[in-house]
């Protein structure tokens, strides 16, 4: 059981630092030789703050909002990630992309389609999101294939409960990078729109494990936790206020993606926390520091995350 991601981070560095090598089609890793189930216990504390691992906070809440608009062209992400790009087909579009098959992919919403289970029956066991598709996955020709492949929602003690399913997982990049922060905004979601508390993160990997490129972070897996300074601490922001509509802010992050930001969104997450965000980075990118200014990003927490990564990339500070 883990607190938080800063917490749960320091928890699975310290098993993987007596784990045995392996070598993979990524390079060497170690990795854990049996399945592990992790929990969250505050999912919405979900930014990381690691002075060694130094996470990009613009690419993790741009592409939860790239995902919750269920794209899967890349393009839009590379001014966030580089890197991106090496998972995508040639034609730019991402096989595997999560929230495409979340919202487009299976011939229907598959968001829509939980809630709308939840709704019908709180206590269901069958709301889920599928995102492995064995008629084209199984095809060798992809540069990506899904390496979360089902989400499970369950009330418990009148809580919103969430469980994803991973055949493979990268403790670095995706369990505790990428894969907890746009995982626990689709929770949230899912919580916020049924109108109840959102409650434990579970994930369950078949294969846990760290790359040698990262190896390093095993020596030094200590975080500073902003969540847990007390009254003055850091704080997430909500996705939804009460009066704000689930669908709504489903279709506006994918006006805003395809808009590139120029969007007026009515959403208080998206006007006041990712838009902000958005033009931050546009202005770090073209070296205009005249105009930024992070304090303008409502959400604590993601405003600290990019004052940090500012400092720690070319000592800019907010």
């Amino acid at each position: 059981m883990a607190t938080n991601v800063n917490d749960l981070y320091e928890d699975m560095l310290y098993l993987l630092r007596v784990a045995p090598m392996e070598t993979t089609r990524g390079g060497m890793v170690k990795t854990i030789q049996r399945p592990v189930i992790a929990t969250v216990d505050k999912p919405m504390e979900r930014v990381l703050f690691s002075p060694t691992r130094m996470a990009n906070p613009y690419f993790h809440i741009m592409e939860a909002v790239w995902m919750l608009g269920g794209q899967n062209d890349a393009n839009w992400l590379e001014q966030f990630n580089g890197n991106i790009m090496d998972f995508a087909e040639g034609n730019g579009r991402i096989n595997g992309a999560y929230g495409y098959r979340w919202r487009n992919y299976f011939g229907r919403d598959q968001i829509a389609g939980v809630i709308k289970e939840l709704e019908r029956d709180p206590d269901s066991r069958q709301a889920v999101i599928v995102m492995y598709d064995p008629k084209r996955d199984y095809h060798d020709h992809w540069k990506d294939r899904p390496c979360n492949t089902h989400i499970y929602f369950r009330r418990v003690e009148c809580r919103l409960d969430m469980t994803v399913c991973n055949r493979s997982n990268d403790v670095v990049w995706g369990m505790c990078g990428a894969n907890i922060v746009h995982m626990t905004i689709l929770h949230e979601l899912v919580a916020s729109a049924l109108a109840m508390p959102i409650g434990r993160y579970h994930v369950m990997t078949n294969n846990l494990h760290i790359y040698q490129r990262h190896w390093e972070y095993l020596e030094s897996p200590h975080t500073y936790d902003h969540y847990g300074e007390g009254p003055q601490g850091v704080k997430p922001t909500g996705l939804l206020t009460d009066k704000e509509d689930y669908y709504e802010l489903l279709n506006e992050c994918e006006q805003f993606v395809k808009n590139d930001g120029e969007y007026p969104c009515h959403n208080n997450w998206l006007r006041n926390t990712v838009t902000p965000m958005f033009n931050a980075y546009q202005c770090r990118k073209n070296g205009d520091y005249s105009t930024f200014d992070l304090e303008t990003i409502e959400a604590t927490d993601w405003r600290m995350a990019c004052v940090l990564w500012a400092e720690w990339h070319n000592g800019i500070t907010a």
